[in-house]
């Protein structure tokens, strides 16, 4: 009798994930090719949402991680973390500038947003609790990082990932929307599995009121909000599990369990790779997408670029410079002198003859000093759509 409990709880579990995800994309489909799509998306969303909350009213109540007399103080955590999560994006606009906020505040806005944000995180934060506290606590983690890896696809707009163009751009977009949003999901999910919906609620619901209310937003550079919006949740989610932890009182061998040190090492590390990607070091990677280089560059070759801040380039030295918006990886030949201003003459080891345009400092990004085989690939498959004008080829 218990196993036919158990996996009936277990059917519901899923249809409450496949349910809104099959709906998402139906809203999504039937909406996109509007003018007002996102408009509609968001308010035909809500409804959906609260249809799930009314639903999630009439299921069995799940078992959560900490106990009753906990819950007031994880609320409390939730607060200050939201506060602090804050306190920090202004921090950032005091430094990277403020801009006026696109949202509606009119009183008439304000009531409708209300509705709409009330109604999308109770729909979401009920199931994200109904689901994640009703699979087995043997798998937490899975389970945690599953449903915040779903609830992230339930917020994000198809049409925005399909309009990216190129591998900056997926670059950025990862470093400013996708993993600040896991990073968020990963902490909100956590706080649902120790106290149940209304501890994800206070700390999402604090986040969305200051976005959607404010007057003025801060407008941050993409590197500042990488920052503030990966690693704040990620050490959030560190020290919720070691505060609860000394709270509850739990065992040694539990503590080693959930060691927090290899995501806090994880979320360095992300936002390190996300910055050496970009070239916000004095290194960058670079993929190279032609064999004008060849046999030292091959295509799907990755060169690391270092760049050049006061040193001139010689002869002999492979430089990246920028032509319109193509990236070009040549050997410099010769350097010429125009009114007293130095230029060069640049050619692919394997073209025939050198490049027609003189290249000069201000277009030169940096000099190759190392070559990674094979490992751009993945780079051209994004960038298949994107081709250089035959007239910039010299052969």
């Amino acid at each position: 009798m218990k196993t036919t409990r158990e996996g009936t709880i277990t059917l519901f579990s899923l249809a409450l994930l496949i349910v809104p995800l099959i709906l998402y994309f139906v809203t999504h489909t039937t909406f996109s090719a509007l003018s007002n799509s996102q408009f509609l998306f968001m308010k035909v969303g809500a409804l959906l949402w609260f249809v799930v909350f009314i639903i999630t009213q009439f299921l069995p109540k799940p078992r959560l991680g900490a106990k009753i007399r906990y819950h007031s103080t994880i609320y409390m955590w939730s607060f200050n973390l939201s506060l602090i999560y804050l306190c920090l994006l202004v921090f950032g606009g005091i430094i990277d500038g403020f801009g006026k906020s696109p949202f509606d505040h009119s009183l008439k806005g304000l009531l409708i947003n209300a509705l709409s944000i009330s109604m999308i995180l109770l729909g979401q934060e009920f199931m994200r609790g109904y689901v994640v506290n009703h699979f087995s606590r043997k798998h937490q983690w899975s389970t945690i990082v599953g449903v915040s890896f779903l609830m992230l696809v339930f917020q994000t707009l198809l049409d925005k990932i399909s309009s990216l163009n190129g591998m900056e751009e997926w670059v950025q977009y990862m470093a400013q929307s996708f993993l600040p949003n896991l990073s968020q999901q990963l902490l909100a999910t956590y706080l649902v599995s120790l106290a149940g919906p209304i501890a994800s609620i206070i700390y999402l619901g604090m986040i969305r009121l200051f976005t959607w209310y404010s007057p003025v937003l801060p407008d941050l550079q993409w590197i500042t909000e990488s920052f503030i919006g990966i690693l704040v949740p990620a050490f959030s989610l560190i020290w919720v599990m070691s505060a609860y932890r000394r709270e509850a009182r739990q065992t040694a061998s539990h503590r080693d369990e959930e060691n927090p040190f290899p995501m806090m090492a994880a979320g360095v590390l992300s936002v390190g790779i996300v910055w050496f990607s970009v070239g916000v070091f004095p290194l960058y990677p670079s993929a190279v997408a032609t064999g004008s280089m060849e046999p030292l560059i091959h295509p799907g070759d990755v060169v690391i670029v270092k760049k050049m801040n006061s040193e001139a380039p010689e002869v002999g030295d492979v430089v990246q410079f920028k032509r319109d918006s193509i990236m070009i990886s040549h050997r410099i030949i010769e350097v010429e002198t125009e009114s007293e201003k130095r230029y060069y003459r640049t050619k692919g080891d394997n073209n025939s003859i050198a490049d027609e345009e003189l290249v000069s400092l201000e277009q030169i990004q940096g000099e190759v000093v190392k070559v990674v085989p094979k490992l751009g690939w993945l780079t051209l498959f994004f960038k298949k759509g994107d081709h250089v004008p035959v007239e910039d080829v010299e052969f």
